[in-house]
């Protein structure tokens, strides 16, 4: 659900960006590993979902507005690292050639 967001800002976006990397990367190395081999750029762009996934370059888009860290920051920086596992996903299940 999106929910109404101030435009976002380039550092917030990192910092949000890294915290759930580091998230990922302390609670889930194998996941961790689909994100780094799958994911080559994380991009912020406003988007009809939460994330999208290019396979042909690697990239991940995310829209912060669906993760209002500001009402619950623990739960939405876990979403926001789910979201990119789950991103990173998609070029997993690219590689193998799976519809």
């Amino acid at each position: 659900m999106r929910h109404a967001a101030p435009p976002c800002q380039p550092r917030r976006f990192l910092e949000r960006t890294v915290e759930a990397l580091h998230l990922i990367s302390l609670y889930d190395v194998r996941r961790f590993r689909r994100v780094q081999k799958y994911i080559r750029y994380i991009i912020y762009r406003e988007n009809i979902s939460a994330g999208t996934y290019d396979k042909h370059g690697k990239v991940c888009w995310i829209d912060l507005s669906y993760f209002p860290f500001e009402s619950d920051p623990e739960w939405y920086l876990a979403q926001y690292a789910a979201a990119l596992v789950h991103e990173a996903t998609h070029g997993w299940i690219d590689a193998r050639k799976i519809p």
